[in-house]
Parts: structure tokens; C-alpha cells; sequence
């Protein structure tokens, strides 16, 4: 077994022993308190690291969409440097607060 994939044994682990009938109930519920536990911890995780839905797109399409929409090819790009600008701002505060 490889020794940076620990996680998924020990998850495995404590969903067999919630499972397990022979199990005595405090022993079961303190497996159920830990899998909510990482559950918990792994979706903080996801949508602190989760890319924003305006970044999934190239920025060929946004100035695609945005001449589509009617803008000159200056207003498009000063839009999407604006955007850029506020991601890269944000993205800053985020890093700041995790020191």
C-alpha cells in the first residue's frame, strides 16, 4: 500500500466498524463521530480550494461571450482585466488570513 494514501483505509476502516453488529455501541459511534469529523474537514477543504465557476472558462471564451454580448474588443479586455484584477486581490486576502 502506498504510504501517501492512508486516508481511504482508515475511512474503509471506520465504515466497516459502523457497520460491524458486534460492534458495542460506544465503539460505533465514536467511528460515526470521526467519519463526520473528516467529512466535515474534506468539504472545507473543497470549497476553500474549489475553482470559481468564472475561472472554469478560458479567457478566450469570456471575450468571445463578451463580444457576443456587444462590446468593443477594448471594453471586453478592460472587463476582463478588471476581473482579473478583483480575482487576484481576493486571492491575496485569502492568502493572508491563512497566515
Amino acid at each position: 500500500m502506498s504510504e501517501s494514501n492512508k486516508l481511504g483505509p482508515y475511512i474503509q476502516r471506520l465504515m466497516t466498524t459502523i457497520l460491524d453488529k458486534e460492534q458495542e455501541e460506544f465503539v460505533t459511534n465514536l467511528a460515526l463521530s470521526e467519519l463526520k469529523r473528516l467529512n466535515s474537514d474534506i468539504h472545507d477543504f473543497v470549497i476553500k480550494n474549489e475553482v470559481p465557476e468564472h475561472e472554469k472558462h478560458t479567457e478566450k471564451e469570456l471575450l468571445t461571450e463578451e463580444r457576443a454580448k456587444g462590446y468593443t474588443k477594448e471594453q471586453t479586455k478592460e472587463w476582463l482585466d478588471s476581473v482579473k484584477n478583483k480575482q487576484e486581490k481576493q486571492d491575496g486576502k485569502k492568502w493572508c488570513k491563512r497566515l
